[in-house]
Formats: C-alpha cells, sequence, structure tokens
C-alpha cells in the first residue's frame, strides 16, 4: 500500500510538472476602446496591461474572459491596479 501512494504522488507531481510547462501567459490586447484580458494569470501579465495603458491613457474599461486563474499574487495586484 505505501508502495501505491508513493508511486501515485510521484505520478501527481510529472502531471502538475508536465502541465506547468505548458502554461502560456495571458493575452492582453485593445478592442474597440477596451483592454481585453484572456487566458491563465502569470507573472508579467500586470506589466503587460500597464504598458499598454500607458500608451493608451484614454482607455477606462478592462474585460478579464476566459481564464481559469493562474498566479494569485499577479491576479490580486492587477486587480488592485485596476
Amino acid at each position: 500500500m505505501k508502495r501505491f501512494a508513493l508511486f501515485f504522488k510521484q505520478l501527481l507531481l510529472c502531471a502538475v510538472l508536465s502541465a506547468s510547462a505548458s502554461v502560456h501567459s495571458m493575452e492582453v490586447s485593445l478592442h474597440h476602446g477596451t483592454f481585453l484580458m484572456s487566458g491563465p494569470v502569470v507573472r508579467g501579465d500586470l506589466d503587460k496591461l500597464k504598458d499598454l495603458a500607458g500608451a493608451h491613457p484614454e482607455v477606462k474599461t478592462v474585460l478579464l474572459k476566459n481564464s481559469f486563474g493562474g498566479h494569485i499574487d499577479t491576479g490580486y495586484q492587477t486587480g488592485a491596479w485596476i
């Protein structure tokens, strides 16, 4: 039973590591006067949004869609900045 538990933990670790290796960053773009953020949250996404906002200070709306979450600190910092 202990061998099975160890095997299961190793298998789970491999699955998590392989899934995290394929994570793409959030797409941040401008569409019809709105900043659109789509995809998983990763480090650096707030910098992308700030850069785009600096280039388009007239835009006052941010729409987040198609995101299952991600890097929690970046998510909270982005929310606070918005």
